[in-house]
């Protein structure tokens, strides 16, 4: 998949692009908000239990956060609200990134990302683009949030420790 980020100094233009596969899971965090966006559905984690990721929707971006996507076109556009974050931030797990994670640097070893539509292990070797995010299991909470009235809830599986990616 090609990656392409625009970021213009005026904040009504700014607009993130990113070709992707249709019908597959990835992972997104923008130094803006937005609830103007079209080509995937946004999630939250919400929980795990056992081997199973489980996500809510959401409809606003927040600037800055971490969000796993389901595309359902080949691109995903996202058009700034005009709000900023300076600093990737993470929730319930899922951290997010600006910049690029080398493979060199090995920091992504022993953490999860989103490969082939399942929640993967990194092994040696594992990089992330830019304006992307990983999984720390060990900080998903296991307790079973109320769903709000309205919303989707969905879950991912994840594959075992046996399994690595790089």
């Amino acid at each position: 998949t090609n990656l392409v980020a625009t970021f213009t100094s005026d904040e009504s233009e700014e607009t993130y692009i990113r070709d992707v596969q249709a019908e597959y899971f990835g992972t997104i965090c923008l130094p803006y908000g937005s609830t103007n966006y079209t080509g995937a559905d946004f999630y939250e984690v919400a929980y795990m239990d056992g081997l199973l990721l489980f996500l809510d929707k959401v409809s606003t971006l927040e600037a800055g956060m971490p969000y796993i996507y389901y595309a359902y076109a080949d691109q995903i556009q996202v058009y700034s609200d005009g709000t900023h974050a300076d600093m990737p931030s993470s929730h319930n797990g899922l951290y997010g990134t600006f910049t690029d994670i080398t493979a060199a640097s090995n920091y992504l070893q022993g953490k999860y990302i989103v490969h082939e539509n399942t929640i993967r292990l990194c092994g040696n070797n594992c990089s992330l683009p830019a304006y992307r995010a990983y999984v720390i299991l060990d900080e998903v909470s296991s307790r079973e949030p109320a769903l709000r009235p309205g919303a989707q809830r969905i879950c991912m599986a994840i594959r075992g420790n046996n399994t690595t990616t790089s």
